[in-house]
C-alpha cells in the first residue's frame, strides 16, 4: 500500500505542475485575446482538474482501507494479548507490531498463534 501510495503522489505531483503551466498558457492566451487557444487551454484544464479528483479520490479511499484494516489488525493483536498474562502478553503485542512494521503476514500469523 505504501508503494500505491508514493506512485499516486507523484502522479498527482505531475499532474499539478501540468495544471499550473496550462493556466499560465491560458493567461498568455487571454492577453494575446486567442480565444481559440483559450478554448482548448480551458478544455485541456478541465480534463487534467477532472483526473487530479479520481486521483484524489483513489488516495482517500485506499487510506480509509489503510486505516481500518490497520484497526482489524489492532483489534487481533488486543486479543491475542488477552489471551496471555504479563511478559508473555507484552511479547506477544510486541511481536505483532513488528510483524506489521516488517508487513511480514508469516510471523505476523506466527505471533498471534504463539505470543
Amino acid at each position: 500500500l505504501r508503494e500505491v501510495e508514493a506512485r499516486l503522489q507523484a502522479d498527482a505531483a505531475g499532474g499539478s505542475t501540468l495544471l499550473k503551466n496550462l493556466v499560465i498558457r491560458l493567461e498568455d492566451a487571454r492577453i494575446l485575446e486567442d480565444v481559440a487557444g483559450m478554448r482548448k487551454r480551458l478544455s485541456q484544464l478541465k480534463t487534467i482538474n477532472g483526473d487530479l479528483l479520481r486521483e484524489h479520490e483513489i488516495r482517500m479511499n485506499s487510506s480509509r482501507e489503510l486505516a481500518a484494516t490497520l484497526k482489524e489488525l489492532n483489534v487481533g493483536v488486543r486479543y491475542a494479548s488477552r489471551l496471555r498474562v504479563g511478559r508473555a502478553s507484552t511479547n506477544a503485542v510486541a511481536r505483532c507490531r513488528t510483524a506489521i512494521q516488517n508487513e511480514d503476514p508469516k510471523s505476523l500469523i506466527l505471533a498471534l498463534q504463539n505470543g
